[in-house]
């Protein structure tokens, strides 16, 4: 998916992350970390999508967070979802660009995260998965 969605990705292997998920991590050829997690959707895409962004909260260590959908959400065939998320703790910042999505009975939350300086780097990665997810 990542290659097929013109991304240059090292390799792939298996992390922790969303609790009864499968959960996958990568780099892209530079600074962005990516992350996969995959599970059976249930409690509805929402909720899920609430879920995810309240885990990474969670991980923010006590500092400021932040979330925020994109005006880009849709639905259709394959319901998609994307927000971008913020954690400045300890004189770091962190961001996210995140996608969510459904296919086949599965809740998919793909992640691509970066210093707060370089977001960009970041959305165009989650930008380009979207792309082909919803070509799908």
């Amino acid at each position: 998916l990542l290659q097929k969605a013109g991304l240059s990705v090292g390799s792939v292997s298996k992390t922790s992350g969303m609790p009864g998920a499968e959960n996958f991590g990568w780099t892209d050829g530079g600074n962005v970390k990516g992350t996969a997690s995959v599970k059976m959707s249930s409690g509805g895409f929402d909720n899920q999508v609430s879920q995810y962004i309240a885990q990474q909260k969670s991980q923010c260590g006590g500092g400021d967070f932040a979330s925020m959908p994109s005006p880009t959400n849709s639905g259709g065939v394959k319901r998609t979802a994307l927000y971008e998320t913020a954690c400045v703790s300890g004189g770091s910042s962190v961001s996210s660009s995140l996608l969510f999505f459904e296919d086949q009975g599965r809740f998919i939350a793909i992640s691509n995260q970066i210093n707060a300086a370089d977001m960009d780097i970041a959305m165009d990665s989650r930008d380009k998965i979207a792309s082909f997810v919803r070509g799908l």
